[in-house]
Parts: structure tokens; sequence; C-alpha cells
């Protein structure tokens, strides 16, 4: 299955298009490493090489990734990025799937802000409180606009456990690469803002 970049770039036929390929595709003299992901930029054949050619939004073509920042392939560090960035996308797609709207999307950020259990808390009972209101809200709310999906208030907590989850594989992940002396790749630090 390929997946199509798509950007509004007016007079450009499929054949001068960017593609999104699979970790297994098999034209290796074509494909480029993403940093910071496990997808793979394709560029086909037909797509103009020299220094001249220009998209048809009248940008230079020859390197599609130069507009990418940070965007470098470095084999022997691939790994560690698909290990790091396939549990995002995981949970990114597994939100899309719920299709929150804005104001359930806002009420599970407000649930994830207030948690008693974060460091520095001055004042726990204060927070699980504020917690609570907002769980609550989140229940009503799901109950009036989702009333024969009795499964998706459930549903959406989860992905609160899978954000906690993945943050403590994140935290133990950069641990780990501290205590083996490796840096981060800079993608990767300028997202998670780590700076070593």
């Amino acid at each position: 299955m390929s997946l199509w970049l798509e950007a509004p770039v007016p007079n450009v036929s499929p054949d001068s298009a960017v593609e999104l390929w699979e970790p297994d595709a098999q034209d290796a003299n074509s494909q480029r490493a993403l940093r910071g992901s496990n997808c793979i930029l394709r560029e086909e054949a037909s797509m103009p090489q020299s220094a001249g050619g220009t998209s048809g939004a009248g940008l230079e073509v020859a390197d599609p990734t130069a507009l990418l920042p940070g965007v470098e392939v470095f084999p022997e560090s691939t790994g560690l990025q698909v290990e790091f960035i396939n549990p995002i996308f995981e949970f990114s797609r597994a939100m899309n799937e719920l299709q929150l709207n804005d104001a359930e999307f806002a009420l599970l950020i407000a649930i994830s802000i207030f948690s008693a259990d974060r460091p520095n808390v001055q004042d726990q009972l204060q927070v699980e409180r504020l917690q609570h209101t907002y769980v609550e809200a989140l229940h009503a709310y799901v109950s009036i606009h989702h009333p024969h999906d009795p499964l998706m208030f459930p549903r959406m907590l989860m992905k609160l456990v899978s954000l906690r989850t993945l943050s403590s594989v994140h935290s133990e992940q950069v641990f780990a690469l501290r205590l083996q002396d490796k840096k981060l790749p800079p993608l990767l630090s300028e997202i998670w803002d780590v700076h070593e």
C-alpha cells in the first residue's frame, strides 16, 4: 500500500509527485529514509533532477527533501528512529480513528494536564478535583453526542492510558540513549526539546 504526499502544487502530474512508500519497498536506488519516521520518500523517475528544474509551484525540485528541516540519512540510526517514532504514529492513528471533535479533544487535553501524580504538584487533592470535573464533563458530553456508542467514553480514557505509556517509553528510551552516550537525531531532539 502506498500513500501519496498531498500538497497544493498546481500543474503537477502524478508522475512527478513524491510518494510515501512502505519500509519494505524494493527500489533501493530511488529511496531516501526520512529522519524521524519509518517512511521512505521515493522520487519518481520522471521528476526533474537538474538544478534548474522547478515544480508547478515554482520551487526547485532537484531535492524535495530540502524543504524538510533536519532531514538527513544516517543508516546506523534508522532503527533507533523507527523505535522512537513508530509508537507515536500508532498513537496518532488510534486517536484519529476516534474521530473526536474539538470539544472532546479539548476535554481530553484538560484531563491529561490536570494529573495529580505529576512531579512537583503542590496540592494533589485540588488537582484531582479539577481533573474529576473534566472527566465528568467529558462523560456528559459523550453521553449526549454519542448515545448509541456506550464504549466511546472508555475508549477515550484508554487513549490517555496509551499516552501515559507512550510518555513512559519515551522517557526510558531517552534515558537509555544517555546511558549509552548516544545522541538523539537532530529532528527528534528538536521535536522533544531535548538538548544535550
